[in-house]
């Protein structure tokens, strides 16, 4: 069983040495892909931000509209009141 392990990891890092060979042959375009997934990563954030600064002005705007909704309840039931006294 020892033998089998040493073997599985003599070839894992072999197999491991072949991929960093080739990582060297293509570096260059690694090193623009890697480019591109950081810029693309910075617009998401910049996009994430944009969308929670939206998300809290509609929360703010629900809370808004539930005091509004609120202030007409209470000017209808005043107005009925009123209303009734006539």
């Amino acid at each position: 069983d020892l033998i089998t392990r040493l073997n599985e990891n003599k070839e894992w890092m072999e197999e491991m040495r072949h991929m960093g060979a080739f990582r060297d042959l293509f570096k260059e375009e690694f090193e623009q892909k890697d480019q591109r997934i950081a810029e693309l990563s910075e617009q998401l954030q910049s996009k994430d931000e944009q969308l929670q600064s939206k998300d809290e002005q509609l929360m703010k705007k629900d809370e808004e509209n539930s005091n509004l909704r609120k202030e007409i309840a209470q000017l209808k039931k005043q107005l009925g009141n009123r209303v009734a006294m006539f």
